[in-house]
């Protein structure tokens, strides 16, 4: 095998030392492209996380020049990369954050004190745009050979700062509502040491925020209530069992002046910073309950009123409550009368009539309404009424209120009065007969005594009958002249009766006594029933009187026999009762309204003066009683006359 060529051109031996550092240099440059393929592909996979980095990450040198600004930079300050690369990072900075940062990168280069290497800090940033927006900066430190470079990561902290003035805006709003709250809301460490009292709780409580904050919330509450609390927070804690929270529940609180109050509890959960909180809304229910209370006795006075109060509904007309003075009148229950309407109550009114009565409270034109109607029972008795209603919200609807008011005793009273007026007009006239009857008295007395006793003489000194008998008329008549005369005196001078108690049966066995020969002849007969009744206190002869008149009076209405009722009776406490019942003919009802005055008379022409009703009545009212007539015609006559019981005998009237 020959040697291999040697030489310049043939790569002899001598050449061997160049052949082998030209093959090093060769595996050093082909090592060094490996390295940079590497560097570059090492760096282009940096620029890929760089880029797609939510953050922005911008790269200076220690002089603050940019060397690098990532995608998400870029878009951040609404630069290119050829815009921004090259240029002081204090163009991405307002004033006066720019003055700062040439500051912090001169004392770093003249001292090497670090500021803000290493950590965050929040600071504005400015865009392209010149608008300002708050960023948290985090800066690193790097060795690039010789020199140093600076990472800086941006964050973008808008959002963040908005939700924070939102939150802070949220707190002071609620912080806000919490104190003008008009409940009171205390909230508590989960071993009941209150943390916060607003100032609705103060006004409750009494207390100053500062006075409860840090003590426990058993302050708060009676010493039965305050055991209870404790008792609920330690079963809470070990066995996580609620009591009261989530739920509202009435308890009683305690003040600071040591009085007590009712009061609603709801307590509610939280959870914060790693503990739990509960916080208590409170409402004082003093109010409501005084309300409540004047409420119920409202209610109560309501119910229990004598007068009549209902309340219908405006559409139905159903009654939907009635009090008791109202149930007991009608004499229904409060079941039945659900069932009812006021038409069922008022049978003077249609449901026509009552609709247009109601019409003014329906549209608005009066407020309230008063009429006067009657009430019928459930026993089919009616009796006045007087009526105010009105229109209201009840339950949530409209109904109708009616307070009424029994006019039974104003009728009553009315009744006295129209009689009372008529007792003075009688009176009146009593005076009138009595100035007639004294004139007549003192003017004609004296003639007439003269003529009766011419007429006397006539009749004795007569030569015939003829003449006697007319003697004899002359003095009849002249008698009853004198005797109407005498009457009338009676009646015009009246005088306190002699008052004895008195025991009606007995006056009216003796009165008929009187009349018994009449009564026989006549065929009346008499029947009485005499009950026992209490005394009265009155004057013998005049009630003896009233009694004859009328046992008279009945005689003459039975020429032909009949039957005379007499009854004594005590119909109601206070007063004793006659009853003189007659089978004649009865008076007419023309006649029967004017009996009572004076000279008139339902008798024949000469058998009656027309004046013995009127004395019998004025008796009666000097004994402060009343007399009254009723009669039919073809079934007779009767008066009933009522006397007052004697002071002494009222417990037994």
């Amino acid at each position: 095998m020959a040697d291999p060529p040697t030489g310049p051109d043939k790569g002899g031996p001598e050449d061997s030392s160049h052949g082998g550092a030209h093959q090093s240099l060769l595996d050093r440059l082909a090592e060094l492209k490996t390295s940079q393929a590497e560097l570059a592909e090492a760096t282009a996979r940096v620029r890929a996380t760089l880029d797609a980095a939510i953050d922005g990450i911008v790269t200076i040198d220690a002089s603050g020049t940019i060397e690098a600004a990532n995608t998400a930079a870029l878009a951040l300050f609404g630069y290119t990369a050829e815009e921004l690369v090259g240029e002081n990072v204090k163009r991405l900075m307002p004033p006066p954050y720019r003055d700062e940062h040439d500051g912090y990168l001169k004392a770093y280069r003249e001292t090497g004190e670090k500021r803000i290497i290493g950590i965050g800090r929040e600071v504005v940033g400015v865009r392209k745009d010149g608008t300002t927006f708050p960023m948290e900066v985090s800066v690193g430190e790097a060795d690039a050979g010789d020199r140093k470079i600076f990472a800086g990561v941006i964050r973008d902290i808008t959002e963040r700062k908005e939700t924070e003035r939102e939150l802070r805006d949220s707190l002071s709003q609620m912080s806000s509502v919490l104190e003008t709250a008009v409940d009171g809301i205390i909230s508590i460490s989960d071993h009941g040491i209150v943390e916060s009292f607003n100032r609705a709780a103060e006004r409750i409580f009494g207390y100053r925020a500062q006075e409860t904050i840090s003590k426990n919330v058993r302050m708060l509450m009676p010493p039965s209530y305050a055991d209870e609390h404790d008792g609920y927070l330690r079963t809470f804690l070990r066995t996580g069992k609620k009591n009261i929270i989530g739920v509202g529940r009435e308890v009683t609180g305690l003040r600071k002046d040591g009085t007590t109050f009712p009061m609603d509890l709801s307590v509610s959960e939280a959870f914060g910073n790693s503990r739990r909180t509960f916080t208590g809304t409170v409402r004082d229910l003093t109010e409501r309950r005084e309300a409540e209370q004047a409420q119920a006795s409202l209610a109560s006075i309501l119910e229990d009123s004598l007068n009549e109060i209902f309340v219908f509904d405006a559409d139905t007309l159903r009654f939907i409550q009635v009090n008791r003075g109202a149930r007991e009148n009608l004499g229904y229950s409060m079941g039945e009368l659900r069932g009812l309407t006021p038409l069922d109550i008022k049978p003077e009114l249609t449901a026509e009539e009552f609709q247009e009565l109601v019409e003014p409270l329906r549209s608005g034109a009066k407020e309230r309404i008063h009429f006067e109607t009657t009430h019928r029972r459930r026993d089919d008795s009616l009796y006045p009424v007087d009526v105010h209603l009105q229109l209201v919200r009840y339950a949530g609807k409209p109904a109708f209120v009616a307070l009424i008011f029994d006019m039974t005793e104003q009728r009553h009273a009315l009744e006295a009065l129209a009689r009372t007026e008529k007792r003075a007009q009688e009176a009146e006239k009593l005076a009138s007969i009595a100035t007639l009857t004294s004139g007549i008295a003192h003017d004609v007395g004296a003639p007439m005594s003269v003529i009766l006793g011419y007429a006397r003489l006539i009749e004795k000194s007569a030569e015939d009958e003829k003449q006697r008998k007319r003697a004899r008329l002359i003095a009849e008549q002249i008698q009853r002249i004198t005797e109407l005369i005498q009457t009338l005196l009676n009646i015009s001078r009246p005088h306190e009766p002699n008052r004895v108690p008195l025991q009606i049966p007995s006056v009216l066995e003796h009165s008929l006594q009187f009349l018994q020969e009449k009564l026989r002849k006549r065929e009346i007969s008499v029947e009485c029933e005499f009950s026992e009744v209490p005394e009265i206190s009155g004057d013998r002869d005049h009630l003896e009187q009233v009694f004859l008149n009328l046992f008279v009076n009945a005689a003459d209405a039975m020429p032909s026999g009949g039957s005379l009722q007499v009854d004594v009776q005590s119909p109601e406490n206070g007063w004793v009762e006659v009853r003189v019942r007659d089978t004649g003919n009865g008076i007419p009802p023309d006649a029967l309204e004017k009996i009572f005055e004076p000279f008139f008379t339902t008798k024949e022409r000469g058998k009656g003066n027309g004046l013995g009703l009127l004395v019998s009545k004025s008796i009666v009212v000097e004994h402060g009683g009343t007399i009254e007539a009723s009669s039919e015609l073809g079934e007779g006559t009767e008066f009933r006359i009522r006397l007052p019981c004697a002071p002494t005998a009222l417990a037994g009237c």
